[in-house]
């Protein structure tokens, strides 16, 4: 397991941790809890394992527990993990005032992770997925990781403070929730070494970005019950390049939709042949319906120094460059995408490199459209779906 994918994992194991905070009930066995857990995180193809499982007043401790991931041989060690204030409620639901864990810590041959004071509030452990309205979903009141660090070959490569996430269940039965990063660094220099191939960061070093840093914020709301699922903000802020901001809405993400794209993740000695499981995926996809998506970058100086840098080594002036990129756009969408979306979008790109101020890609459909529709037109007649989708690029807007 590679040392990022290693950082995925670890983050994974945050959220699986608060699943495991919501397994003591006040007034239920220590062993019926632990059961609950295991079953949960079983669900998200973690393993969990302990000593023993000890009641001590309204807490419940877990005594060497440690996390195993599927594609890793080693177990992440917790140690004790103590579930504080444990309660039951009315529904036979658990309910965790409190899990904090001082430091998560994985190592690998490529490289470091480490998380450091991780604390959960008000954690959920439901009594069962079938009866629990929301399909057996993790959730809590409020999470807290004070730093998050990632090492590559013992050289620093992104280092993350302050990630929080609120979440609260409304009137209607939706949850609504936010989340963020109060800051982040990332060291290019971690992954650029001789073996590296990639073109994009070093041209990003030769452009002045050693390291990037900045900051991140996240708004959305799911409602079960039809599967409304709305990403109203997911903003990366990142100094002196610029800020993106996406947004997405779609229906059909039920919890009888996540309880069969769990069943399509690959199990221990399943020999499931890896494209027969795609072909199940994006037909379970099928399933939702596309109600709107956005991309917006809001340039805060990167633009202009790649286009220099860009122009500098074709050895043109930057407006040539602009020029060549217009009616370059334009060539290669027409025969895919119709003359006029193909002028507009060529024209709003090169608005966009003249004077950068901001670029959006948005798709926002009269009505909605279902994603069997999306596939058939791509198939059949690519240039349909931007009116379909109600696809428009704008600039500096």
């Amino acid at each position: 397991m590679n040392a990022f994918s290693l950082g995925l994992k670890s983050l994974m194991l945050a959220g699986a941790v608060s699943a495991l905070s919501v397994t003591a009930a006040h007034a239920v066995e220590a062993a019926d809890a632990a059961k609950r857990l295991q079953d949960l995180l079983a669900q998200q193809q973690m393993e969990l394992s302990f000593s023993a499982a000890n009641e001590d007043g309204n807490d419940i401790i877990l005594r060497d527990t440690t996390v195993k991931f599927p594609e890793s041989s080693e177990a992440v060690d917790l140690g004790d993990v103590t579930l504080s204030s444990v309660t039951e409620e009315g529904n036979g639901d658990y309910r965790v005032g409190r899990l904090f864990i001082d430091t998560i810590l994985q190592q690998d041959d490529d490289g470091t992770v480490e998380i450091n004071d991780i604390t959960f509030e008000g954690l959920v452990l439901p009594r069962d997925a079938a009866s629990d309205p929301f399909g057996g979903a993790t959730r809590y009141d409020s999470m807290e990781v004070k730093s998050v660090e990632i090492d590559l070959d013992d050289q620093d490569f992104l280092w993350m403070e302050n990630l929080t996430s609120k979440a609260s269940v409304t009137a209607d039965g939706a949850i609504e929730s936010t989340a963020g990063v109060a800051s982040f660094t990332l060291k290019l220099s971690a992954i650029d070494n001789d073996e590296d191939d990639d073109e994009f960061v070093d041209t990003l070093q030769e452009i002045d970005y050693d390291e990037l840093s900045g900051r991140v914020e996240m708004a959305g709301k799911w409602s079960p019950s039809d599967g409304r699922l709305t990403v109203d903000q997911f903003d990366v802020q990142v100094d002196d390049v610029g800020t993106m901001r996406f947004t997405a809405d779609l229906a059909g993400y039920t919890t009888e939709f996540i309880k069969s794209l769990r069943e399509l993740m690959p199990q221990d000695g399943d020999s499931t042949d890896a494209s027969a499981q795609g072909m199940a995926a994006l037909g379970l996809m099928q399933q939702l319906t596309f109600h709107g998506l956005s991309f917006r970058f809001d340039d805060d100086s990167f633009t202009s120094r790649m286009l220099n840098h860009v122009a500098d080594k074709k050895g043109v002036e930057p407006a040539k460059l602009i020029d060549e990129t217009r009616a370059g756009i334009q060539a290669q969408l027409a025969p895919f995408a119709g003359d006029a979306f193909a002028k507009s979008t060529a024209q709003a790109v090169a608005t966009f490199l003249s004077d950068p101020e901001n670029i959006e890609i948005a798709a926002r459909p009269a009505a909605p459209v279902p994603f069997f529709m999306l596939g058939a037109a791509l198939m059949g007649a690519p240039a349909t779906l931007v009116t379909q989708l109600g696809l428009a690029i704008t600039a500096n807007q």
